[in-house]
């Protein structure tokens, strides 16, 4: 129905290509050597952007991103 109630579930691929993105962001690299080297490590992540990289670290701040132990 209109009220279901979705949610999220982590992707461990996704989550992998995340935890990159923050150990290098960690590290003082750029958001282009992010994109760069995460494009450069994952198969899934081919399309990665400086944009994007930029676009999770904010989320990452913000807390919105779902991780798992």
């Amino acid at each position: 129905g209109a009220n279901r109630r979705t949610r999220l579930v982590p992707v461990e691929d996704e989550q992998r290509v995340i935890r990159t993105i923050q150990r290098l962001s960690d590290r003082g690299l750029g958001h282009q050597k992010i994109a760069t080297q995460v494009r450069s490590l994952h198969a899934n992540a081919r399309d990665m952007s400086r944009h994007k990289v930029r676009r999770i670290l904010e989320r990452k701040e913000q807390g919105l991103h779902y991780e798992h132990a």
